[in-house]
């Protein structure tokens, strides 16, 4: 079983995939009907240990349109991979391009670029940065897709246990990830 706090697509980090709805609730109170929703053992700790507190991040009705999108990857490599870096944001929109960013409200692809995160400590795993190239629109739905991502030796880099039972529809013994799988197809419901 995952934590009931935690984004449970990223086994390595509570809080990636950033930004996600696991980190949302529902609130109709809201013009976009969601609150951020962070637990209190989410956050990030200072140097004395001590963990953020969350009471004003969720006080916000979702995230910034145009924020910064992080994962962790154990073993990604930018070039075997082809990120797309701030140089070239045409090959975001490639066919082949092995990371998209999609605004699935309007059907479209939105440039961006992306880079390993220079500044984690020696020994960790950098995290994936993806930056998109213009705001996001406020109130659509954004996904990213990955694939064919790989490591410095040029092998695939594969999915975490729980992103390969959604993407090859394995039924799992865990009602928290049941329950945040995809509609029928057509379903606008949201993921949680």
């Amino acid at each position: 079983e995952t934590d009931r706090n935690c984004e449970f697509l990223d086994p390595h980090h509570c809080l990636t995939p950033f930004p996600s709805d696991a980190f949302t609730r529902e609130d109709p109170a809201t013009a976009t009907g969601v609150r951020v929703d962070f637990g209190p053992e989410v956050l990030l700790r200072n140097e004395q240990g001590v963990r953020m507190d969350p009471a004003e991040w969720n006080r916000n009705d979702g995230f910034r349109p145009g924020g910064l999108m992080i994962s962790v990857l154990p073993g990604l490599d930018a070039e075997a991979s082809a990120l797309p870096p701030p140089t070239d944001l045409a090959r975001s929109l490639d066919q082949d391009a092995n990371i998209v960013l999609i605004d699935t409200t309007l059907g479209e692809r939105v440039p961006f670029w992306s880079e390993l995160d220079s500044s984690f400590p020696e020994g960790e795993e950098p995290a994936l940065l993806v930056r998109p190239a213009r705001a996001l629109h406020a109130g659509h739905r954004h996904v990213i897709g990955l694939r064919n991502l790989r490591d410095r030796d040029g092998e695939l880099l594969e999915p975490s246990v729980i992103f390969a039972a959604y993407r090859d529809k394995t039924p799992t013994d865990s009602p928290r990830v049941e329950a945040r799988r995809c509609g029928p197809a057509g379903s606008d419901r949201p993921l949680r």
